[in-house]
């Protein structure tokens, strides 16, 4: 994996002339990725403690943009995609159980990090693939769906947001919160190969060497989409909220 790792990565940064499928290039990033989640997790956050902290507080409130996405009903269902070995969703809402499902395809390997830095977690991240969610979860069964930092990592990012929206209920919304245009910031290294930015028109754009597509506009008959720049901190965030207006056939 590595020595494909260490070619794949060369083949992309320097735009030689060789095919390479979405998931071959997804593929070579892997290993970077779970470096960095056993550092971060042998060092309780690197530089934010704090949010390591977090991630294993039961007692953590849920983030406002989370609580004022969901329904009155009492008991609501999240899934957080791409959520790595810990997930970053508050635990607790006032007048509200919260039942959280995360979700990534490295689980396995997260698993094994925990254990070996004898970390327990409050929900333990489950293998699915966000490109196949619905291979795992019906139709119309999340309150909320999330992703932080992850869909602009996976092999096919608009498909996973589609699957996202299969899997939430009608009216439910789908938050995506991103680094803009992170795949030109890394370029184009490991599993970052898709940008994630807003047209000049406020459209949802997602983009990559091989083409862009513009989510708003494509799925306008489908869905509600508003995004827009956050600060969070010194970082500029794009916040995408998509709500589910029919059920989807495809």
């Amino acid at each position: 994996m590595r020595i494909q790792s260490f070619f794949v990565n060369l083949i992309t940064q320097f735009g030689l002339p060789i095919s390479l499928s979405k998931k071959a290039k997804w593929e070579a990033g892997i290993q970077s990725e779970i470096r960095h989640w056993d550092k971060w997790l042998r060092t309780k956050g690197l530089e934010s403690p704090e949010d390591f902290n977090r991630r294993l507080d039961p007692e953590a409130v849920l983030q406002p943009e989370f609580e004022a996405l969901l329904p009155t009903q009492n008991e609501v269902n999240i899934l957080d995609v791409g959520a790595g070995p810990l997930t970053l969703i508050g635990k607790k809402c006032a007048g509200k159980k919260v039942n959280i499902t995360a979700i990534d395809l490295l689980a396995d390997e997260y698993d094994r990090l925990l254990k070996r830095n004898h970390i327990q977690p409050i929900f333990r991240t489950l293998k699915v693939d966000a490109e196949r969610l619905t291979e795992h979860f019906s139709t119309n069964t999340f309150d909320l769906a999330c992703a932080l930092n992850s869909i602009d990592h996976v092999y096919d990012p608009e498909k996973a947001i589609l699957q996202m929206l299969h899997v939430v209920k009608i009216g439910a919304y789908v938050f995506l919160r991103h680094t803009l245009n992170e795949a030109d910031h890394q370029n184009y290294m490991g599993l970052h190969q898709s940008n994630f930015s807003l047209s000049d028109d406020g459209d949802f754009l997602i983009r990559s060497k091989n083409g862009q597509v513009n989510m708003t506009r494509k799925y306008s008959d489908l869905f509600e989409i508003s995004s827009e720049l956050v600060n969070y901190g010194n970082i500029v965030k794009l916040v995408t909220r998509i709500q589910k207006k029919t059920d989807i056939n495809s």
